[in-house]
């Protein structure tokens, strides 16, 4: 006998379905939709839960992420904000 025919081989085949299908049905899914995707498919609700929340945490670490980052200075921003400072110095400004 096949493994691809074995109860668990199916399961987990058709666990990785619908996991996808809820991960590419919206770009960040809600409670209303997991809800739905429970009820459709109680045997995977905890599977379900778990892609659901590991969805939210990466978007909320993106979030934080572009929160958190410098923007970047360019080069001639830096050398002009040097050669400002400069010569403020050399007129006794600072």
């Amino acid at each position: 006998m096949s493994h691809i025919n074995t109860p668990e081989y199916q399961f987990r085949s058709w666990l990785d379905d619908v996991l996808y299908e809820f991960s590419v049905v919206a770009e960040e899914p809600d409670a209303a939709l997991l809800d739905q995707f429970a009820r459709q498919y109680p045997m995977y609700a905890a599977a379900l839960t778990d892609l659901a929340v590991d969805i939210a945490l990466d978007a909320l670490r993106r979030e934080s992420e572009a929160l958190t980052a410098e923007p970047a200075m360019s080069p001639a921003v830096s050398r002009a904000m040097s050669r400002f400072n400069k010569l403020m110095e050399s007129h006794g400004r600072v």
